[in-house]
């Protein structure tokens, strides 16, 4: 019966109910997804759609998790599988209620291999801008910036002690552009002196431009045969 599924709900899955109670003269059904098809109150479908959200989540973690032991086994076609099928969950969740920003944190873990970071990025900003962010959202986004930062400097230092000489390949030039838009943003979001804005700025608008041009030689068949389609490695030139 739905007091059945509501007393199974909350007290074998510990989702709360919020008070409600359904009736129990309702006739007996064999399926969740049933408590659809019931004519509900604004609070009854708050209820159900939050139940939905949070098992769709719950079931993109599962599918995220696995991609640590697929990793492990080494099998690349499962790794693709169990990240589409991640994406698709959180996706769904998203649908469900687009008000919770969590699965937008779990698609920025999930991205972090994506366009150096700027994919992350994204989705922590969507997460953060969320009528509901998730807490731990931020702390995410700061990091991420901070191991930018740590990998710019280090890029930058490496070029100066080869006597200022620049040999970056197309995909280091595209690497280092990202750095400084997320670098950029970094100054954005979470420091309270402009003083440095107009310099990252600078260097950011620079290095997308520099991308735009770079020569288009035998560098980019050789080494971006593996590049995604959809990765801005795929439109170097």
């Amino acid at each position: 019966s739905l007091q059945g599924l509501q007393t199974s709900f909350v007290n074998d899955y510990g989702f709360d109910n919020g008070g409600l109670d359904f009736p129990a003269s309702k006739p007996t059904m064999s399926s969740a997804l049933a408590v659809l098809n019931v004519k509900e109150s604004n609070t009854e479908e708050a209820w159900v759609k939050d139940t939905l959200h949070r098992c769709y989540t719950a079931l993109g973690d599962l599918s995220r998790y696995r991609l640590e032991f697929e990793e492990l086994s080494g099998e690349k076609g499962s790794i693709q599988s169990a990240n589409s099928i991640a994406i698709l969950y959180y996706s769904n969740a998203l649908l469900v209620n687009p008000k919770n920003g969590m699965p937008f944190n779990q698609l920025a873990a999930l991205s972090s291999s994506k366009n150096f970071g700027l994919d992350s990025v994204y989705y922590y900003l969507r997460c953060l801008t969320s009528e509901i962010p998730f807490k731990g959202c931020e702390p995410n986004l700061q990091n991420l910036f901070q191991q930018n930062t740590h990998k710019l400097n280090k890029l930058e230092t490496s070029i100066c002690d080869e006597d200022g000489s620049n040999n970056l390949s197309a995909k280091e030039e595209c690497e280092r552009s990202v750095m400084y838009l997320l670098r950029l943003l970094q100054e954005l979001l979470f420091e309270d002196s402009t003083k440095r804005l107009a310099h990252y700025c600078q260097k950011a608008l620079h290095h997308v431009q520099k991308c735009l041009y770079l020569p288009n030689h035998k560098e980019k068949t050789e080494s971006m045969d593996e590049v995604d389609d959809d990765s801005i490695l795929s439109n170097v030139n």
